[in-house]
């Protein structure tokens, strides 16, 4: 073989390996693009989930019509199962259904139980304050109650072991004494 051939079959050669990482290098590029497509669709689709600006408003103007604004955080928890006490949190579904119900004129009363059970939750919530157990809520611009480090104490040291909305009307006095205890021995600690 004279160097001329050994040239030609270098060159081939070379041209074969160029264009297979050409062709990798657009394959790859091509997943890129469909990676980050793909997230884009899965970033859409969740928030789409969520109850619209809209929603929320006719909510608030339905419960504020029906002076029922008080226990607002109340019906949207028993709306989304429990999952949630911030309309702004429901799902599109969820919102949908509560004002199919107030707009049909269907009654959303709590029961004296309920509406006691709320009152001994907010006992809580109270004292939540003065352990200090707050965060600041972004939206409303204020210190809020840690909802997750009261649940967490819930499950952990709640003589039930599970999270503050889980516990019944019948319940709720024990924890809420359980928990006042807490306090008292938290404001004695040094």
């Amino acid at each position: 073989m004279d160097t001329t051939q050994i040239e030609v079959i270098f060159s081939i050669i070379y041209t074969f390996i160029a264009t297979i990482v050409g062709v990798l290098l657009i394959m790859i590029a091509w997943l890129i693009y469909e990676i980050i497509n793909l997230n884009i669709k899965i970033y859409t689709k969740f928030y789409a989930m969520k109850a619209t600006k809209r929603q929320i408003k006719m909510l608030h103007a339905i419960l504020a019509k029906r002076g029922m604004m008080d226990v607002k955080q109340q019906i949207v928890s028993d709306s989304t199962g429990g999952r949630t006490e911030h309309s702004s949190d429901m799902q599109i579904g969820e919102i949908t259904d509560l004002l199919t119900r107030l707009n049909k004129g269907a009654e959303i009363r709590l029961s004296a139980d309920q509406e006691a059970g709320n009152r001994m939750r907010r006992r809580m919530l109270s004292m939540c304050y003065t352990l200090g157990w707050t965060k600041l809520n972004i939206r409303q611009f204020k210190q809020t109650v840690d909802l997750d480090r009261l649940n967490a104490w819930c499950e952990k040291y709640g003589y039930l072991h599970k999270p503050l909305n889980a516990y019944t009307y019948d319940e709720l006095p024990a924890l809420v004494s359980q928990f006042e205890k807490f306090l008292k021995s938290e404001l004695k600690a040094p």
